[in-house]
């Protein structure tokens, strides 16, 4: 017995069903909201010679170690939460001295680990400026907010 299956444009339509597979994907991502811990990078102001987007696809890039150490914290603090606001100077060559960082108090161990990986980096090179500043503020909570996107 041979099945009536065939497509038609983003729908499937099997012995007379139309299932939108736009329509699932939708429920399937409203359903699978992520959880657990959540950084989220601020749009960082930058003076001349690196573009703020340079900076937020670097972050996500490099976000690992720092999202590794705020866990640690969560082992110990399940409901820790923190604020990191940094000044960085990059200078050629993507290399970097952190001016000022800044956490909340009861987070030494996440100011630590940003100080270090932050000095670490190799930041995007600033192009027709022999130095530039970025100024990141770093949110982290043990859960996404509801008013995140």
């Amino acid at each position: 017995m041979r099945r009536n299956v065939r497509w038609m444009g983003a729908a499937l339509v099997v012995c007379g069903t139309v299932a939108s597979f736009a329509l699932v994907q939708k429920l399937s991502h409203a359903q699978a909201r992520p959880t657990g811990p959540w950084i989220n990078l601020r749009p960082p102001r930058v003076t001349a010679g690196i573009l703020p987007d340079a900076v937020n696809r670097f972050f996500n890039r490099n976000r690992r170690p720092l999202f590794e150490c705020y866990q640690q914290q969560l082992t110990a603090n399940p409901t820790a939460r923190a604020l990191i606001t940094a000044r960085i100077t990059v200078l050629a060559g993507g290399f970097a001295a952190v001016e000022s960082l800044r956490v909340a108090p009861g987070n030494e161990a996440i100011e630590t680990c940003a100080r270090s990986e932050f000095g670490r980096w190799q930041w995007p090179n600033p192009r027709n400026s022999p130095a530039s500043e970025i100024r990141l503020q770093i949110d982290l909570a043990p859960t996404r907010p509801a008013n995140a996107h």
